[in-house]
């Protein structure tokens, strides 16, 4: 918030409420916020001890947008319109007179705080050409960028491969978050520079580490590689790393910038150097290994397996000796086509992928195979690790089938209930139709509401294919879209206001909230207002760290002075009440020129 704190936003007011809203989010966000209404622009724009920063239009319509024709002193202030009308065109009278204007078609308080961001900082680039920029793209295009840099972070700590970039001018380090994880270390530790990498190295690699990138430069080579060893720095574990360099230049051809990547190779590295223990540790090692191993040479000739490989082949160890890959591996001629399949396998090098191998019955089973090639004293070989795959593809193939099923139940199970629902509310609507009482009707209109709620729950849990949240603004509005046709003639002298923050709330409290909200509201038109008077009834809901607040309030007949919920009868308020425990929530309400009822729920700590 440090880079907007003392900003000051001009926000052109085009409703009050509306606009003191959108004032106290934008303080809420670090702004200093100055209103003024259309018909006195001039006034704002000099209003005030600090100069305007930004101009705020909520603009709503083209007609609002006209008002802007008369006004003749924007200077260098950046306007900033909101416009949620894709059909409005902004007046070219306007666009012209603007030197920096920008167009926003989303009023969220999330992107409207990013684009006020955005447009200054397209101002301070001073772009002056007096064209309108619909910054609402590159709003979402920063947000998809800040997406795609954490899935990168993330394919990046899962293959422990980290990237770093060293600018020579000013001596700047930059490590991605992967590379302080290799290095033992935190990404919210303090930047290193080159000598505190250096540190890290093993002393006995350092020199040489040091050395290949200053010979890199010297020599004005393009890149290097090296392996060495590094020692993290809070647990002193030692570890192998791949480190690659590539050089950039300025058009002068002379390196400015190094950027690169370090890879953790520990475990492939320990592999390698099993590979050189004696004959008998070697086999003795490789012969105690659950996986097959294959030694053939270039030509695809098998010199060494060990015990797994003769197991699970059904091949005795003599028989393999005298076979070449392509006998166990139906796919390796394939993929060594063109004959140099062997060449792209460099040295020290580790490759891994997926295939099929055979056994002495014919039978094909899957593998996953990691080769590497190795110089021994007579020669160079590959090395290939082999494990049988045949009960991981099989569980993979069982959970696969166990989603689909679970999937299908989970449908199933949703359209069920979608049609119980339906079947009570039809039912109910036949006894309404057969009612002949108008208690009996009043008693059957709130189950009906009820199971209206319920009903409008599902629907919407139904339709998103989600289970764990749902979306309160959505839900309580669907709700009262069907009060509305409930009590269409109860309605109509009567107009119903709702604000909601936006909430994602846990699915199996949200029906006691929705049966709360049906009861208030249901409350207020029959009660509220007798004799068809006029009036409205307001629904908000508002959310804080620390819970959200549920309100009702109706500006009707109001409460007698000795209404006590405990004791009332008829009006439902004490399933609200116990519904609003059932929350962990409280119930409260207060009377006078309106009437309050406010249930107040606490986040629910994880």
């Amino acid at each position: 918030m440090h880079d907007v704190l003392g900003k000051v936003i001009l926000l052109i007011q085009p409703r009050g409420q509306t606009a003191n809203e959108m004032a106290a989010n934008l303080e809420d966000c670090g702004y200093s916020v100055i209103t003024t209404p259309f018909d006195d622009l001039e006034a704002g724009l000099l209003s005030g001890d600090h100069p305007v920063d930004l101009v705020l239009a909520d603009t709503g319509s083209v007609n609002t947008i006209n008002n802007f024709k008369h006004l003749s002193i924007w200077n260098n202030t950046p306007l900033l319109i909101i416009n949620e009308s894709t059909d409005d065109m902004i007046p070219e009278t306007i666009i012209s007179s603007c030197p920096y204007i920008y167009l926003l078609r989303d009023s969220s308080i999330t992107m409207l705080d990013a684009s006020i961001r955005m447009s200054l900082r397209l101002h301070r680039a001073q772009n002056r050409n007096n064209k309108l920029i619909d910054v609402t793209e590159l709003c979402h295009i920063e947000s998809e960028l800040t997406r795609k840099e954490d899935l990168l972070n993330r394919s990046e700590a899962i293959a422990h491969v980290g990237t770093w970039e060293y600018n020579l001018a000013d001596d700047r380090l930059t490590w991605s978050d992967e590379v302080y994880r290799i290095c033992g270390l935190t990404p919210d530790e303090d930047q290193p520079d080159y000598n505190d990498f250096l540190k890290l190295v093993h002393p006995d690699d350092r020199d040489m580490a040091d050395q290949a990138y200053q010979e890199s430069i010297n020599n004005n080579q393009d890149h290097y590689e090296i392996e060495h060893r590094i020692i993290q720095k809070h647990t002193g574990e030692i570890r192998y790393v791949l480190e690659k360099c590539e050089h950039q230049r300025n058009r002068e051809g002379a390196i400015i910038r190094s950027v690169g990547m370090i890879q953790d190779i520990t475990d492939s590295k320990l592999i390698h150097e099993a590979l050189y223990y004696s004959e008998h540790k070697y086999r003795n090692l490789v012969d105690q290994a659950a996986d097959m191993l294959f030694l053939h040479d270039l030509q695809g000739n098998i010199v060494d397996v060990n015990t797994s490989a003769s197991t699970v082949t059904g091949y005795t160890r003599e028989e393999l000796l005298h076979m070449k890959v392509s006998d166990i591996d139906p796919d390796s001629e394939e993929r060594d086509d063109p004959g140099k399949f062997w060449d792209t396998l460099g040295n020290d090098n580790v490759i891994s992928f997926q295939g099929r191998h055979s056994r002495k019955d014919g039978s094909i089973y899957p593998v996953e195979i990691t080769l590497n090639k190795i110089k021994l004293q007579d020669g160079t070989y590959i090395l290939g690790l082999a494990k049988d795959i045949t009960e991981r593809k099989k569980a993979e193939a069982d959970l696969t089938r166990a989603i689909q099923e679970k999937d299908q139940l989970f449908s199933e199970l949703q359209h069920r209930v979608k049609n119980s629902m339906q079947m009570m509310t039809s039912l109910v609507n036949m006894e309404l139709g057969r009612a002949g009482t108008e208690d009996a009707r009043t008693v059957l209109e709130k189950i009906q509401g009820q199971i209206q709620s319920l009903g409008n729950l599902y629907n919407i849990l139904y339709s998103s294919g989600t289970i764990g949240t749902i979306n309160l603004q959505v839900y309580l509005s669907s709700i009262i879209s069907s009060l509305q046709t409930t009590y269409t003639m109860s309605l109509h002298n009567i107009t119903i206001h709702q604000q909601y923050d936006p909430v994602d709330f846990d699915a199996k409290n949200a029906a006691p909230l929705g049966l709360i909200v049906n009861e208030l509201v249901t409350n207020a038109c029959k009660y509220a207002f007798p004799d068809d008077k006029p009036g409205n009834i307001w629904i908000e809901l508002n959310a804080s760290p620390t819970g959200i607040v549920l309100s009702v309030k109706d500006d009707g007949v109001g409460l007698p002075d000795t209404f006590d919920t405990t004791i009332s009868s008829g009006s439902g308020l004490q399933l609200v009440e116990m519904l609003a425990k059932q929350l962990g929530g409280n119930f409260t309400f207060q009377s006078g020129d309106t009437t309050t009822f406010t249930v107040s729920i606490p986040v629910e700590e994880k």
